[in-house]
């Protein structure tokens, strides 16, 4: 099954809506631990120091493994995001039509800014996108394109 262009650009929109957003998401996950080990600096418990330098048994044990849970989760998250946006990425330079459009969905760069990028114009650069949204809709992962509706017989 095929599905028609606009099906198309909304989904590569949506997978690379979703490949920007990790960065914002593991962003937040930082300032969360950063704001919980300040709330602790605060109430006395210094990392700054090296090993052996961390809290006593009377300095917060439930903060400091909240902390520990919290630094955990940040680890994964940048495991999971990195591979994700490592694939995403591999897939968009392999092709310099998928290239102008991780320029312009995941960078944000305006048509222009693709085309100062890449060497082309304006115009064409716009063209590049459209092509690379086709070219990116096959190669990328297949839960994305699952089930869409509109789908057009081959």
């Amino acid at each position: 099954m095929h599905h028609d262009y606009e099906v198309m650009a909304y989904t590569v929109g949506m997978y690379m809506h979703y490949i920007r957003s990790l960065r914002r998401a593991v962003a937040d996950m930082e300032a969360e631990v950063s704001e919980h080990e300040q709330s602790l600096a605060v109430m006395g418990v210094d990392y700054s120091r090296g090993p052996g330098s961390g809290p006593s048994r009377d300095k917060l044990p439930d903060g400091v493994i909240r902390l520990v849970q919290m630094r955990q989760r940040l680890i994964d998250e940048h495991a999971r995001c990195d591979e994700d946006a490592a694939h995403a990425r591999k897939l968009c330079r392999d092709n310099d039509d998928r290239w102008a459009v991780w320029l312009h969905k995941v960078e944000g760069m305006t048509y222009a800014e693709v085309g100062r990028q890449l060497f082309v114009s304006k115009a064409t650069a716009r063209r590049m996108v459209e092509r690379g949204t086709v070219s990116l809709y096959y190669v990328m992962p297949e839960e994305w394109r699952r089930n869409m509706p509109n789908a057009l017989p081959e």
